[in-house]
């Protein structure tokens, strides 16, 4: 609702609350930090893009990633909101923080840790990782059936 009561654009807003009070707001195009009372600390906005949905807080509340649409992931402090790092993945990726590294894992099987510095430690493709059929996929797909029965008893015994 705007101060003279009508209302603005519908705005997607992720918040996640921080140790001490206060909280971050994420948007598609912004990301801000409130305090306790309410009273904004920063803001950050951008013409960017930014996906909210697979913004990750690491565990001792840091470091912020966000990965935009195009997937350029960006690391930053929520104490200030300095960015600390960018680094280009090569579609937007789901991220996982942990300690002060993140993983990214894009949509096309790329995967990249990235540590407290923005440097990639470890990398891969996982499609580089399996086989691809010489057959059309749908053939390929009722051979393995056909070849491997469903074994899902062994590992749920109690039922799915």
């Amino acid at each position: 609702m705007r101060e003279d009561n009508t209302l603005g654009p519908y705005v997607v807003r992720r918040q996640r609350p921080l140790p001490g009070g206060g909280w971050l707001v994420a948007s598609p195009t912004a990301l801000e930090r409130f305090d306790a009372d309410g009273k904004s600390l920063w803001r950050l906005a951008e013409d960017r893009i930014w996906v909210p949905e697979l913004d990750s807080l690491n565990a001792d509340q840091s470091r912020w990633y966000r990965c935009d649409r195009d997937g350029l992931v960006r690391c930053i402090d929520p104490a200030t909101g300095k960015t600390l790092w960018d680094f280009k993945m090569p579609f937007a990726s789901r991220l996982a923080a942990f300690g002060d590294a993140v993983v990214a894992g894009a949509t096309n099987g790329a995967l990249a840790v990235i540590d407290a510095a923005g440097k990639v430690t470890w990398q891969t493709r996982i499609r580089g990782h399996h086989e691809l059929s010489g057959a059309p996929y749908p053939a390929y797909v009722q051979a393995a059936i056909a070849r491997d029965p469903d074994s899902s008893a062994e590992f749920y015994a109690e039922g799915i």
